[in-house]
């Protein structure tokens, strides 16, 4: 399937690869919540505290190890902690084979309309929590700045929401989450981030119809049933 000036999109082909790619992980997760504990358990084949303990002597610290295996894990990594990451897993394979792969971007848009309905600065918090979740997942995330820029500094409140300290809490809540994926391209030669800045410059360039071919696929890929969802809350928060 060839788009204008022979710039073949693949839209179908992501939409489908990545419900297919939702699928493999279910599995993948469902197999390992039922062999966890037999494999990387405290009195499994090879426990996984005792890895870390052999990465954290190698490295000198917990940080540098962390810095070179970065993992939620080094926080803890009980038999309970092992089972119920691979339960969210599974959970989380669910929502992407649905077509609900943008769910904490969708998060982050509620908190924020939940934070315009009741004025209450602590829905920063949960925002910038999801914010910086959204954009480890997908870097498109950053589409919604402007309109979280236009929210905070449009409407008549503007003074009241810079001078909030929840929101310069949420900006560091989020930029922290998002840290690891900023590490990683430090010491890759910003290699994922010239991926995708590069892409138009494979196909037709920066142009405009290549922009709304872009941000029409990334709604297509959200899912049909998602995309009222997602220009209902935009237009709300822009407004």
């Amino acid at each position: 399937m060839r788009g204008d000036a022979g710039r073949a999109p693949y839209w179908l082909t992501r939409f489908v690869i990545l419900r297919l790619l939702g699928l493999v992980y279910f599995i993948a997760f469902l197999s390992l919540a039922q062999q966890v504990l037999p494999l990387i358990g405290a009195d499994g084949l090879l426990p996984a505290r005792l890895f870390l303990d052999r990465v954290q002597t190698h490295f000198g610290s917990a940080r540098a190890g962390f810095l070179q295996i970065p993992s939620l894990f080094w926080l803890g990594v009980s038999d309970g902690v092992l089972v119920t990451g691979a339960w969210v897993g599974t959970a989380l394979s669910v929502v992407v084979v649905l077509g609900f792969a943008n769910a904490v971007l969708l998060a982050m848009l509620w908190a924020l309309i939940r934070l315009a309905q009741s004025n209450d600065h602590r829905w920063w918090l949960v925002a910038g929590l999801f914010g910086g979740l959204a954009a480890l997942a997908k870097y498109t995330a950053v589409l919604l700045i402007p309109s979280i820029v236009a929210f905070v500094l449009v409407p008549s409140w503007r003074k009241q929401q810079l001078a909030s300290i929840y929101l310069w809490l949420a900006l560091g809540i989020a930029i922290a989450i998002f840290s690891p994926a900023l590490y990683w391209n430090a010491v890759h030669d910003w290699a994922s981030f010239q991926f995708q800045l590069d892409r138009p410059v494979q196909g037709t360039g920066w142009t405009v119809k290549f922009l709304f071919d872009f941000v029409g696929e990334q709604f297509l890929l959200i899912g049909i049933p998602l995309l009222p969802v997602v220009i209902g809350g935009t237009a709300t928060l822009a407004l």
